[in-house]
């Protein structure tokens, strides 16, 4: 939709309008997705579509699940299909990420996050903190791209403009999860798929959060 201009239709106009619809500011300043406006209903319907399609044709776009290598008709995908229980180190790491991140992981990383193939009320609020990320990180991006654009570079300006799209893919995921109770690509939901999605999660979004915070650095210092 942002990139997707209809006929007559200013550019600037149709982006700007695709933004203020997508995200709404609340009274403390915070920006959040309208999850309610038709549009992010259709986005929510193409998304899965797309995924489908990926699927049929063996392509990975999504949370780092990319194609790592390809050579002579040989290809080794990363996927989470089968997926394991990560190791404990692995278990501290993503513990880790989740504290710097500021998410409610303490009472919804047991055992019985997934009962029944239904996602526990800690582990919802764990996955809301994850969407918040991305909404707000989301928005950041694009006030930086509609304020502040003259100030970066066009590699720059790039990073910043797939940044909020993969913030803005998450939060697809993330309310299909909640929502739903449905994984990326309709992977089975146990407590490992549902582990190793956190931990693709909360690695995408320290890079994005790392990414828009030497951009502000970028923007502070051309006002020196």
């Amino acid at each position: 939709y942002y990139n997707n201009v209809p006929d007559g239709v200013n550019p600037r106009e149709h982006k700007t309008d695709v933004i203020n619809r997508l995200f709404t500011q609340t009274k403390d300043g915070k920006y959040i997705m309208n999850t309610n406006d038709v549009m992010f209903k259709q986005s929510l319907a193409v998304y899965n579509k797309k995924y489908s399609r990926d699927e049929e044709i063996g392509e990975f776009y999504a949370f780092q699940q990319v194609i790592m290598g390809s050579e002579g008709g040989y290809k080794e995908e990363h996927q989470m299909e089968n997926a394991k229980k990560l190791g404990r180190r692995e278990a501290m790491q993503l513990e880790s990420m989740m504290t710097q991140l500021k998410w409610s992981w303490k009472k919804a990383m047991s055992d019985d996050a997934i009962m029944d193939g239904e996602i526990s009320d800690p582990m919802k609020k764990l996955l809301r903190d994850a969407l918040n990320s991305q909404n707000k990180l989301a928005a950041e991006g694009l006030k930086m791209l509609k304020n502040d654009g003259k100030v970066f570079a066009v590699e720059d300006s790039k990073q910043i403009r797939q940044t909020v799209q993969a913030c803005q893919q998450l939060a697809l995921a993330l309310q299909h999860l909640i929502d739903l109770g449905i994984l990326p690509k309709e992977e089975k939901l146990t407590q490992a798929s549902l582990e190793n999605f956190l931990k693709e999660t909360a690695s995408t979004t320290q890079q994005s959060n790392e990414l828009i915070e030497s951009m502000k650095g970028k923007i502070r210092a051309s006002k020196n």
